[in-house]
C-alpha cells in the first residue's frame, strides 16, 4: 500500500468514526427519551392505554418494514458510491428513487387499513379506530428513510439534530395529549408528530444539499431494491421474532416480566450503540472504496470493539446491581442484561462480515448470514420464552448471534477475508478480564458496585491503551468532534 493510499484510508476511517459518533448519540437520545416517555406514560395513562398504543405502533412498524423491501438500506449502500465521486446528481437520484417507492408503498398500505377501518370490521383484534390511527402512522413512517440517507452520505450531525428535535416534540406533545385525556390516541399521535418533525428536518437538508434533481427519475430503483432485499428478509424475520418474543412474555408471564426484558435490551443497546453505529456507517463508506476495503473495515472493528468492550462486559459483571439501582424489581433481569450485552458484541463481528460482503455485491452471502441468525432466534423465541421468560428471550438472542458469527467465520474463510482474529480475541479477552474483576469485587462488597465498575472499566481501557488496541489518533478524532475549539489543542497536543 502506498503512503497516499494509507493516508486516504486513515482519513476515511476517521470520517466514519466521527459520523458513527453522532449516529450513536442520536440512538442514545432515542433510547433515553423513549425510556422516560414510556415510564411516565405508565404512571399517567395506565397499562390499558399503553398496551393499546403499543399494539397500534407495533402494527404500523411491522407493515412499514414489510413493504419497504429494504429500500433504505439499499439506497444507503449506493450513496457511498456517489459520495466517493462527489456526484450530487447521482446522490439525489438514488434518494428520490428510494423515497418515492417507500412513500408510495406506505401510502397504499395506509389506504388499505383505512378502508378496512371505514368498513367497521376488526382485523386481528384491532378495532376500526386502532386501524385508522395505525394507517396515519404507517404513512408518517415513510420519513424513516432520511436516517438511511444521512448514513449513506456519512453526514450524521443533521441526523442527531433531527432526532433531538423530533424526540423533544414527541415527549412534550405526547405527555400533554395524555394528560388532556386523549389516552392511547395521544400516545400514538406523539409518534406520528415525531416522524413528521424528523421528516421535515430531513427534507430541508436534502433540498439544500441535492435539490430536486432526479425527483422524477426512478431508473435507480431496481439497484436500490436489489441491494436492499438481502437485508430486508432477515430483518423482517428479526422483527417478527421480536414481536413474538414480546407477545409470549406478555401473555405467558406478566407485564412486569415484559418490562424486565425491555429495560435489559434498552441498556444493552445503549452501551454497545457506538459499535453498531460505526458498522452502520461502514456500509456506504466501503461501497465507495475500490481498494483497502478489508483494512478500513478491520480498523473500524478494532475501534468499535475496543471502545465498548470493557464497559459492556464490566456492566455485565454487575448487572443485578445496575438494574436494581434503576428499580429494585428490575434486578431479576440481570441474566437477560448479561446475555444481551454479550450478544450485541458478537453481532458487531457479524455486521462487519456482512458489510464487507455487501461492498463486494455478494448479496446472497448477506442474506444467508442474516437468515442463519434470525431464524435461529425466532425458533428459540417460540420454544424458550414461554418457559424461561425474559431470560429465555435474551438467551435466544445470544444463540442467534453465535450462529450468525459461526456462519460469518465460515464465509470469511471461503471468501478469503482476512479477519484479525488475534486482535478480536485480545480485545474480548481484556474486556472479559474487566468484567470478571467487577464481578469479583461486587460479590465481595455489593454496596460499592459503582466504584468497582469505575475501577474495572479504567483497568480495561488502560490495558487496551498499553497493548495498542486503542490508539492516540482514535481518541483525538472523538475529542476534535465533541470538545470546544479552545480545549482541543490543549488536550490533543498538550500545549
Amino acid at each position: 500500500m502506498s503512503a497516499i493510499e494509507s493516508s486516504q484510508d486513515k482519513d476515511g476511517v476517521s470520517t466514519v468514526i466521527r459520523s458513527s459518533l453522532w449516529l450513536y448519540l442520536g440512538s442514545m437520545v432515542n433510547n433515553l427519551v423513549g425510556f422516560v416517555f414510556w415510564v411516565l406514560l405508565y404512571a399517567i395513562a395506565g397499562a390499558k392505554d399503553v398496551g393499546t398504543a403499543s399494539a397500534v405502533i407495533s402494527l404500523a412498524y411491522l407493515v412499514s418494514s414489510a413493504v419497504s423491501l429494504g429500500a433504505g438500506v439499499g439506497m444507503s449502500k449506493w450513496l457511498g458510491h456517489c459520495v466517493s465521486r462527489n456526484d450530487k446528481l447521482c446522490e439525489a437520484t438514488y434518494f428520490w428513487s428510494a423515497f418515492t417507492y417507500v412513500l408510495l408503498a406506505n401510502f397504499v398500505s395506509a389506504i388499505i387499513l383505512l378502508l378496512i377501518s371505514l368498513a367497521g370490521k376488526p382485523l386481528l383484534n384491532y378495532g376500526p379506530s386502532q386501524l385508522l390511527i395505525s394507517s396515519y402512522l404507517i404513512l408518517a413512517l415513510s420519513t424513516d428513510i432520511f436516517m438511511n440517507y444521512f448514513i449513506g452520505i456519512m453526514v450524521t450531525r443533521p441526523y442527531f439534530a433531527a432526532v433531538a428535535v423530533s424526540n423533544a416534540a414527541k415527549l412534550a406533545i405526547g405527555l400533554t395529549l395524555v394528560m388532556l385525556g386523549f389516552g392511547w390516541v395521544g400516545i400514538v399521535s406523539a409518534f406520528i408528530i415525531q416522524s413528521a418533525v424528523f421528516g421535515v428536518i430531513g427534507m430541508i437538508y436534502v433540498m439544500r444539499r441535492a435539490g430536486l434533481h432526479g425527483i422524477l427519475d426512478i431508473r435507480f430503483l431496481p439497484d436500490v431494491l436489489k441491494a436492499g432485499i438481502p437485508s430486508w428478509l432477515p430483518n423482517m424475520v428479526t422483527v417478527l421474532g421480536r414481536q413474538l418474543a414480546v407477545i409470549a412474555v406478555y401473555s405467558v408471564w406478566s407485564p412486569e416480566e415484559t418490562g424486565n426484558l425491555y429495560i435489559a435490551l434498552t441498556i444493552a443497546n445503549f452501551v454497545t450503540g457506538f459499535s453498531t453505529s460505526l458498522q452502520s456507517i461502514m456500509l456506504p463508506y466501503l461501497s465507495g472504496l475500490d481498494s483497502t476495503k478489508e483494512r478500513a473495515l478491520w480498523e473500524s472493528l478494532r475501534v468499535g470493539m475496543a471502545f465498548v468492550g470493557p464497559t459492556a462486559l464490566t456492566i455485565a459483571g454487575a448487572a443485578r446491581e445496575v438494574l436494581s439501582f434503576i428499580k429494585p424489581e428490575y434486578g431479576d433481569a440481570w441474566a437477560a442484561l448479561t446475555l444481551a450485552l454479550i450478544a450485541n458484541l458478537l453481532m458487531v463481528l457479524v455486521m462487519s462480515v456482512m458489510n464487507l460482503s455487501y461492498s463486494f455485491n455478494r448479496f446472497l452471502d448477506v442474506l444467508g448470514i442474516g437468515l442463519s441468525a434470525s431464524l435461529t432466534r425466532i425458533v428459540l423465541y417460540i420454544l424458550l420464552t414461554p418457559v424461561m421468560g425474559s431470560t429465555g428471550a435474551a438467551f435466544s438472542y445470544l444463540v442467534g448471534a453465535a450462529v450468525g458469527l459461526a456462519h460469518s467465520a465460515l464465509l470469511a474463510h471461503e471468501r478469503s477475508y482476512s479477519i484479525p482474529w488475534l486482535s478480536v480475541l485480545g480485545i474480548l479477552g481484556v474486556s472479559s478480564l474487566s468484567g470478571f474483576l467487577c464481578w469479583l469485587l461486587t460479590k465481595q462488597v455489593p454496596g460499592l458496585w459503582l466504584l468497582w465498575i469505575t475501577i474495572s472499566v479504567a483497568v480495561g481501557y488502560s490495558l487496551l491503551w498499553v497493548i495498542g488496541y486503542i490508539k492516540r489518533e482514535d481518541v483525538s478524532v472523538l475529542i476534535k468532534e465533541l470538545l470546544p475549539k479552545s480545549l482541543k489543542s490543549l488536550i490533543i497536543t498538550g500545549d
